[in-house]
């Protein structure tokens, strides 16, 4: 009986699977060419070096994710978003500290935004930006009508313009 013919071990045109031809590949291309590999090995009759193609593929997949973190790290910061309703103020905290907070006036479906604030150690950290689209989204799921009156508010609307739909006039006041 003869043997299944091996396929290619070639990911593209021929080329042999070196690592220089790894670092080449997208990582589409890499996820791709694993899918295959696994697929081969989970018949009966695998290719010889399927294995040893599969951990290559994994393993270079594995170095760029490493390499990415590195880069990029993963931010372990927790933030909560909050409505202190007896304080009438939306506040966000990170890691359990205050670091932004927004008074506010509630007159029947309308929110009025009266003054922001960032505490000093956590000026221009994007606070007072993750704590607007929290304010925003905020109002829009409860079906507030929202007036901005203070810079905070109307700095952030004129920055991110896709969030003035939400208030209601679709222009800031200040």
């Amino acid at each position: 009986m003869e043997s299944q013919q091996e396929p290619d071990d070639s990911p593209t045109d021929g080329e042999p699977l070196t690592p220089a031809v790894l670092a080449s590949l997208s990582i589409r291309r890499l996820r791709m060419l694993v899918n295959q590999a696994y697929t081969l090995m989970d018949t009966g009759f695998s290719p010889s070096r399927t294995v040893d193609r599969y951990e290559m593929l994994v393993d270079e997949l594995e170095r760029r994710a490493e390499a990415a973190k590195k880069r990029h790290p993963v931010s372990t910061t927790r933030e909560k978003f909050r409505d202190n309703s007896l304080s009438s103020r939306f506040e966000l905290f990170i890691d359990g500290h205050l670091v932004a907070y927004m008074q506010y006036r509630m007159n029947g479906g309308d929110l009025t935004l009266i003054m922001g604030n960032e505490l000093s150690g956590f000026r221009d950290q994007g606070a007072a930006t993750t704590l607007m689209r929290a304010v925003v989204l905020d109002a829009h799921k409860r079906r507030l009508n929202l007036i901005p009156r203070c810079q905070m508010a109307s700095t952030f609307l004129a920055d991110n313009p896709q969030y003035q739909q939400y208030t209601s006039h679709h222009a800031t006041h200040t």
